[in-house]
C-alpha cells in the first residue's frame, strides 16, 4: 500500500538523517572544522551568491578564502563539488592558485537551463587526486564542457 511505501521511506529517511549535524558557517570562515576533516564538501550555487556582486570571481577575497577553508578541511584526496552558473573566471578561483586540479561539465540538457559541475580534485604533497564514487555517480549523467 501507499501507506506503507510512504512509512518505508520516512523510516529511511530517519536513518539517513541519523549523526547528521547541520551547522550555520561563513564559507569563507570554516575554523570551527577540523583540517582534512571530510572526503567530499558539495556547494551548490553558493558561490554564485557570494560572487553576485563581485567584479571579478577569480580575485574576489571572500571566493577565495572560501576555495582555501574549503581545500584546509578536505582529506588529502578529498574532492569539491562545485554547482554553479558562474563559468567566465570561476575556473581560475576554484583552482585556488594550484590547489585543487579541476574539471567542468555541464549537466545534460538545454544548456541555458543546465548549470556547469565542477569537479575540483585537491592537490597537496601527498599527491592523492582520487575521485570518489560520490563525484563519480554525479558526472556520470553530465555532458562535457570545452576545458576552461
Amino acid at each position: 500500500s501507499d501507506q506503507a511505501s510512504d512509512k518505508e521511506g520516512d523510516a529511511e529517511a530517519e536513518a539517513m538523517r541519523c549523526g547528521v549535524q547541520w551547522l550555520a558557517m561563513d564559507a569563507a570562515d570554516l575554523s570551527n572544522l577540523t583540517s582534512a576533516s571530510f572526503d567530499v564538501a558539495l556547494e551548490k550555487f553558493t558561490f554564485d551568491a557570494m560572487l553576485a556582486d563581485a567584479k571579478d570571481d577569480a580575485t574576489d577575497p571572500r571566493g577565495c578564502s572560501a576555495v582555501r577553508e574549503l581545500h584546509r578541511v578536505l582529506a588529502p584526496s578529498g574532492v569539491l563539488i562545485s554547482v554553479a552558473w558562474g563559468e567566465k573566471r570561476r575556473p581560475v578561483m576554484l583552482r585556488g592558485g594550484g590547489l585543487f586540479e579541476l574539471d567542468c561539465q555541464r549537466l545534460p540538457g538545454d544548456a541555458r537551463q543546465r548549470p556547469l559541475v565542477y569537479t575540483c580534485k585537491k592537490q597537496g604533497p601527498s599527491g592523492g587526486l582520487a575521485a570518489t564514487r560520490v563525484a563519480d555517480a554525479i558526472l556520470s549523467a553530465a555532458a562535457p564542457v570545452a576545458p576552461v
